[in-house]
């Protein structure tokens, strides 16, 4: 038994042994070099990143150059910059450190891929006619880090990898993604167009009013419509928000294309117009790349870039799903007059109005008074008959003839603000279940004929109080 445990040590330790000679012998070879040493204080440059004016990154591949003008870094590349990540690369060269000193004096650059570098850098301090030049070479063994070397010093270094990485990159990765500057907080118009035809527009609302503090007529849109509709404040407002997200390329496809029917950017399928107070964003839209992504461009740019055709949604927008469904809403302030007539009704509701000689605060300037058919009224019921009239719903858009031109029923506001101080609404017959509704004599909108024969039945029944 204890012959059988002394063999089985015996086995263990040469076991051992045997382990720890390949492990000597297949040791990467980084790390076998007899001239390493071991370093933690050795700083390769320490240029002042602030005063770095020049900065060339050369490979077999490409060749970046970057010049700083003043503030901004510009490049021999056409498409604008990242200047952060530019920014970024002069930071590196303030204080550049090596990992280890490989070779001192090294004979052979070829091993360290240092004899025809992977990369040249070439960076020019102000006022210095001469750049410093260096060399980056192949990865070690280990892949954790980069062989490096100057130009006026033969010492060869290891550099972390991560920092190695930021001389290796590539244009595209020093292009500005980014493709309008417009403050999305800031916009006052949108335009959405679809195979040239203009499918909405909606602008900031000029005319403004108490309605305003409320959310109420902040936009109106203009178009498709004969006749502007104030625009639902907080649908609009989550479209605006989601302008954020087609305001980045995914990527860029083609500088300068001599073929934009390739793309279907010849006769854009959609376009997007955003503007803000200072700037525009103009976005054509092209033909679907694949399931996930769609060509697109700028008007003003000749780059064909994708964005996620998600990101898109927005031109499938309906009109009639943005608008305050509201037939005519207005502040009773604005109004002077209000005639209703028709479905066996027939009122004149006044709001008269005197310049008050002693007032107290700007909403005490006037002294008001309401009446109906010329009889003074209660204030209150004055405002529950207003509230009535200005709570009938649009429930669709109007396609087709109507049934009739003659109006069953009639609303008349006579107006004190505005370019349009008369605004007529009828209510004609459509078919059997709706009415259209015709302001100023145009019919876009259809309700219902149960929803104004209630309107109408409040009416007489607030009238008769």
């Amino acid at each position: 038994m204890k012959k059988s445990k002394n063999l089985l040590i015996l086995f263990l330790a040469i076991l051992i042994l045997l382990a720890f000679y390949l492990f000597i012998k297949n040791r990467p070879q980084e790390e076998s070099r007899s001239n390493k040493t071991s370093v933690k204080d050795t700083i390769i440059t320490t240029l002042d990143s602030s005063k770095i004016r020049k900065i060339v990154l050369k490979s077999n591949n490409n060749i970046l150059h970057f010049q700083k003008n003043e503030q901004l870094w510009t490049g021999n590349f056409t498409f604008p910059y990242k200047q952060d990540k530019i920014v970024e690369l002069t930071e590196v060269f303030s204080n550049l450190r090596a990992e280890q000193i490989i070779d001192e004096n090294p004979v052979d650059l070829e091993q360290y891929g240092l004899n025809d570098p992977k990369m040249s850098i070439e960076v020019t301090v102000e006022n210095d006619k001469n750049p410093k030049i260096m060399f980056l070479g192949d990865l070690t063994p280990t892949g954790n880090s980069y062989y490096f070397c100057l130009k006026e010093n033969p010492t060869v270094y290891t550099i972390p990898k991560y920092n190695g990485a930021k001389f290796t990159q590539t244009p595209s990765d020093f292009r500005d993604y980014s493709l309008s500057k417009i403050n999305i907080q800031e916009i006052n118009y949108l335009k959405l167009s679809r195979s040239g035809n203009i499918a909405l527009e909606i602008k900031q609302n000029p005319i403004t009013s108490k309605l305003t503090d409320y959310g109420i007529g902040i936009w109106e849109m203009t178009k498709p419509y004969q006749e502007p509709k104030l625009v639902a404040t907080e649908k609009f407002q989550s479209i605006i928000e989601s302008f954020v997200s087609i305001m980045n390329a995914e990527e860029f496809i083609e500088d300068n294309p001599t073929d934009l029917n390739r793309y279907g950017l010849e006769n854009p399928q959609s376009e997007i117009l955003i503007k803000d107070k200072q700037s525009h964003f103009h976005l054509l839209i092209g033909k679907p790349m694949d399931n996930e992504f769609v060509y697109c461009k700028k008007s003003d740019s000749n780059t064909i870039f994708t964005i996620k055709r998600s990101n898109l949604s927005i031109i499938a927008t309906k009109p009639f799903d943005l608008i305050d469904k509201f037939v005519f809403i207005v502040n009773i302030e604005d109004v002077d007059r209000i005639s209703v007539s028709g479905l066996g009704v027939n009122h004149t509701l006044n709001i008269n109005r005197k310049r008050n000689p002693s007032p107290k605060s700007d909403s005490d300037k006037f002294l008001v008074s309401y009446e109906i058919d010329a009889k003074i009224v209660d204030e209150q019921l004055f405002k529950t008959i207003y509230q009535s009239l200005i709570g009938l719903l649009l429930e669709s858009e109007c396609h087709g003839q109507t049934k009739s031109t003659v109006p069953d029923l009639k609303l008349s506001y006579k107006l004190n603000k505005g370019t349009k101080q008369q605004i007529d609404i009828s209510f004609i017959p459509f078919n059997d279940d709706f009415y259209a509704v015709s302001q100023n004599g145009k019919s876009e909108f259809l309700i219902s004929k149960n929803q104004v024969e209630v309107m109408v039945q409040e009416l007489m029944s607030l009238v008769e109080e």
